[in-house]
């Protein structure tokens, strides 16, 4: 124990790489609450109920297999950037969004096209829950892919220690687009405006996160050949 020392540089390191991912969860629980909120004032308490069950079971399965994609793909990020290979590092970003998009697009389609069963599974049989939440499963889930591509580069930026990017990535689907998409589409459309704000919010944060790969690739491309 005697040996054991803290190192001020290592653990400011571990705190500016993490606080990407502390803030992804914190915006997480605001948008949440904020779309709670909208839901009860545009809606009423079986939208809220339908969030409940789409965002803590559909939305949960699918994001597990982005947070996989993420998971596998950070180490192999961290060790060619630091090994130089720029070149690995380009085509896991291409193979990372690319595997991401049609694992989850597919598993999407299948929610999509069993919306019913999938929900009277969660809310249970002869609920007057299950048709609103089939519903409003197709919607959400329809974006979702998109979306989730923000939180798979937001990890691959934290792994090569560019925190600004992944913290823009991080919380760009709930804070950036997600809370705006609400407040501005609740007063143009009403309920179905608050249900429509996550898939508008999906494809922006899609977007987004293409330009910053494709600033990425470029940024690699230069760091070869230097």
């Amino acid at each position: 124990m005697s040996d054991l020392h803290f190192d001020k540089e290592i653990i400011g390191n571990i705190v500016k790489i993490g606080f990407p991912y502390l803030l992804v969860q914190a915006s997480s629980t605001v948008f949440t609450i904020v779309l709670n909120n909208f839901l009860g004032k545009f809606g009423g308490e079986l939208d809220i109920a339908a969030f409940a069950v789409i965002n803590g079971y559909v939305v949960y399965i699918l994001m597990m297999i982005t947070q996989s994609t993420t998971g596998g793909l950070q180490p192999i990020a961290s060790y060619n950037f630091g090994a130089k290979l720029y070149d690995r590092v380009k085509d896991l970003i291409k193979v990372g969004i690319g595997g991401n998009l049609i694992a989850v697009y597919v598993l999407a389609i299948l929610f999509w096209i069993a919306a019913t069963p999938v929900c009277t599974l969660f809310i249970g049989a002869g609920s007057e829950l299950i048709p609103i939440a089939a519903k409003y499963t197709r919607v959400v889930v329809s974006c979702t892919a998109l979306g989730l591509t923000a939180n798979l580069m937001s990890g691959y930026f934290q792994a090569v220690e560019r925190v600004i990017e992944s913290t823009v990535l991080g919380i760009c689907r709930y804070i950036i687009f997600g809370i705006p998409a609400i407040f501005i589409m609740a007063n143009m459309l009403g309920i179905t405006g608050v249900w429509f704000s996550q898939p508008v919010s999906d494809i922006l944060s899609f977007a987004l996160s293409l330009v910053l790969a494709g600033m990425e690739i470029k940024r690699l491309k230069n760091m070869k050949t230097a």
